[in-house]
């Protein structure tokens, strides 16, 4: 007979400490095998066992890589609702801390980088839209639920409100309203500062609804999650809304640059990209008009202490080559990045240390990485990578780099003589 046991401790006597090597006992009790390095752990236990992961036994370790540096000549925040020619600011020296097992993606990465920093003409745009969350309802019929949406739309100041109150960084910027039957779907997008927010528009929302549910004895909250947020899923919505932040890049590659660094021109990368981005996506039923986004964003997210689950909404990114005179226009629309500077992961110390390489400075309480500037980093890693990326695929060397550099056959490595990633 299997031997049974459970890794969830009771006991509150002991400490976050003392179950986690409990708990290791267990396993090596039931397990065969050496587990010391999955045991090792190099951040404080306490904390993370309360507040990040439960039935903690251990960690792993992701090989982190640096890309840049890299210059942003125009950044533009219009979520401040800038409007003054002065307020478009440039960014220079930012390194982009990546997280990654995947050989090759950071060498491709830094490729890109390095071809947007000779351009010298990246731009930035990033509006932050909000977190969203959309709750469900159920009222007794269609008419109800009519009624019940007319009810929002008239105290919407007084909802937003009770949000509000449940904490003082937390900002009420839109909502919108579906109606499925007798079913509703409100949904809801907030600031959140410098969180990525999720938890707490939650709170705020069910406490919100709390204050209000005595006047609605006839709806029925379902749940506070209707998949119309869209969390972590392929959505509609989040591409026309934009769920956290929307980034808009764009930059000019001479065909200098693109011979030089990438060994393309913009003609046959432009053929390649309406044939891939654009018909392939389509034959393929997706709505990501990119190449890899999710890889830079995921490397991204897990370097810096993020929810790497929020590269599915990320990855719904869209991506523009165009010919432009004798070089490349390219262009990147992410609407949907999803990143905090506080609350989840990002309190950790190896993730904190990385998020403190992104600007340069000697001032560390200035040149600290905000939740925006996060939100920029994301954005130039994905056009990084897909500029790279479709060069090695539109010149054929996207297989030899792999080999030489993502491979652990070593005999083909030294085959190799004509790499897309240096």
């Amino acid at each position: 007979m299997a031997h049974k046991f459970s890794l969830y401790i009771r006991d509150e006597n002991l400490s976050e400490v003392e179950k986690v090597k409990k708990r290791q006992k267990l396993v090596k009790s039931s397990r065969t095998g050496d587990f010391q390095e999955l045991f090792d752990i190099h951040f404080p236990v306490e904390k993370a066992g309360t507040s990040n992961c439960e039935n903690m036994i251990g960690s792993i370790e992701i090989p982190v890589g640096l890309v840049g540096p890299v210059k942003v000549k125009n950044f533009l925040n219009v979520s401040k609702n800038i409007n003054k020619d002065d307020e478009v600011v440039s960014v220079d020296d930012i390194f982009i801390p990546l997280a990654t097992t995947e050989g090759a993606l950071i060498a491709s990465i830094n490729r890109g980088c390095k071809a947007l920093t000779l351009a010298n003409n990246l731009s930035v745009v990033i509006n932050k839209v909000g977190m969203a969350r959309a709750l469900v309802f159920e009222c007794e019929s269609t008419l109800e639920a009519y009624e019940f949406v007319d009810w929002i739309k008239n105290n919407l100041k007084t909802f937003a409100s009770y949000c509000e109150s449940t904490s003082k960084h937390l900002k009420f910027l839109t909502y919108q309203s579906f109606i499925r039957g007798r079913h509703v779907y409100l949904r809801f997008s907030f600031d959140t500062e410098e969180a990525m927010g999720m938890n707490m528009v939650t709170i705020a929302l069910k406490f919100a609804w709390n204050k209000v549910k005595k006047d609605h004895k006839k709806v029925k909250l379902l749940s506070l999650s209707g998949n119309v947020c869209t969390d972590k899923k392929d959505s509609v919505l989040n591409r026309m809304f934009g769920r956290g932040f929307n980034v808009e890049l764009e930059a000019f590659l001479s065909k200098e640059i693109l011979a030089d660094i990438f060994d393309v021109n913009a003609k046959d990368l432009v053929k390649s990209h309406v044939a891939k981005n654009l018909v392939g996506s389509n034959v393929a039923g997706s709505m990501a008009q990119n190449m890899h986004v999710a890889n830079a964003l995921a490397a991204f997210y897990i370097a810096t202490g993020q929810d790497p689950a929020h590269v599915v909404g990320g990855s719904e990114s869209s991506v523009t080559f165009e010919e432009a005179g004798d070089g490349l226009y390219v262009a990147l629309t992410l609407p949907t990045v999803s990143v905090g500077s506080i609350g989840g992961g990002t309190w950790l110390p190896k993730q904190t240390q990385a998020r403190s390489l992104i600007l340069s400075g000697n001032d560390e309480e200035n040149n600290t990485a905000n939740s925006t500037i996060l939100a920029l980093c994301a954005g130039v890693a994905a056009l990084a990578g897909e500029i790279s990326g479709l060069c090695a695929l539109t010149n054929q060397s996207l297989a030899s780099a792999h080999q030489k550099l993502a491979r652990c056959n070593f005999n083909l490595r030294g085959q190799v003589t004509n790499t897309s990633h240096e």
